[in-house]
């Protein structure tokens, strides 16, 4: 029986034309995944990618209970630009493949998008592929390296820590994994959860708690120096926050080669382009 141990070998086989399953059981497998595709091209393309005020197992991570206020309190966010939109089908994509690659490699996946849930508080897992929790990521080869070395314990930005402990707790799975697609180069990782992180059922008593308040709470993260310039800026995290523009007032944009900074103080006026409401998201 396979293990998730030899899951990426496997699947590497596969991509050398080694595959577990031939004739009609590839066929099939080739066919499953062909109408999951079809199902994901047809939902995305009429639906898109709507904002929903519920509180969700996948953002139960996010460290910041004021992010969590503002969306349930329902204040309004950006339009995702189209770039946004693309980047968010590109890893749903990425995950159907994926997980035919582990069918193909003889690997059982099972509870694909199975509906979970903690204290009323609602989400959907990837899968479970050989009997442990597996949650599948695309990357770019900064935020892979923090999976790939084992590191993202000391700086998970996004909450996938606290996601899969969700997941966990609703499912009774106790072993979790990333499966981390490095997007530039094709490189797979697999990322084992530890087991010493916090309670998730405690996390998500605390939110209901939080968002049920009429005031919003403390903001999660401070600003930061922007090197010398005497200028400050937003942290990682709020930069791709999509409540940016309400938590910081008088916020002003600035774009650099390297792509948006949002700056919360302007001493010193970037000599680049100042954009304004309507092109303000990461």
């Amino acid at each position: 029986m396979k293990t998730i141990n030899t899951l990426i070998n496997d699947v590497e086989k596969v991509l050398g034309g080694e595959s577990e399953l031939s004739g009609s059981n590839l066929d099939a497998a080739i066919e499953k995944a062909g109408d999951e595709f079809k199902t994901l091209l047809r939902n995305r393309i009429l639906n898109s990618y709507g904002d929903s005020t519920a509180l969700r197992l996948s953002a139960i991570g996010r460290s910041c209970n004021r992010l969590h206020w503002f969306n349930a309190k329902g204040y309004p966010t950006p339009d995702l630009l189209p770039a946004t939109k693309m980047k968010f089908l590109f890893g749903d994509i990425s995950e159907l493949l994926m997980i035919f690659l582990a069918r193909v490699a003889g690997h059982t996946v099972e509870r694909e998008q199975e509906e979970v849930e903690v204290e009323g508080i609602k989400g959907h897992i990837d899968c479970v592929i050989d009997g442990v929790l597996v949650d599948i990521k695309t990357a770019s080869p900064y935020s892979f390296a923090k999976f790939k070395d084992g590191t993202l314990q000391d700086n998970d930005s996004f909450g996938y820590i606290g996601q899969l402990k969700a997941y966990s707790e609703a499912t009774g799975i106790k072993d979790r994994y990333n499966w981390v697609l490095n997007k530039v180069n094709g490189a797979q990782c697999l990322y084992k959860h530890p087991d010493d992180v916090p309670s998730a059922t405690d996390r998500v008593v605390e939110l209901k708690k939080v968002t049920a308040n009429a005031l919003a709470p403390d903001r999660g993260y401070k600003d930061i120096p922007d090197g010398k310039s005497g200028n400050r800026k937003l942290c990682v995290e709020c930069s791709y926050c999509s409540y940016k523009e309400h938590c910081w007032e008088g916020l002003r944009t600035f774009i650099y080669s390297t792509g948006p900074r949002f700056l919360t103080k302007v001493e010193n006026v970037p000599k680049v382009l100042e954009v304004f409401d309507e092109y303000k998201e990461v």
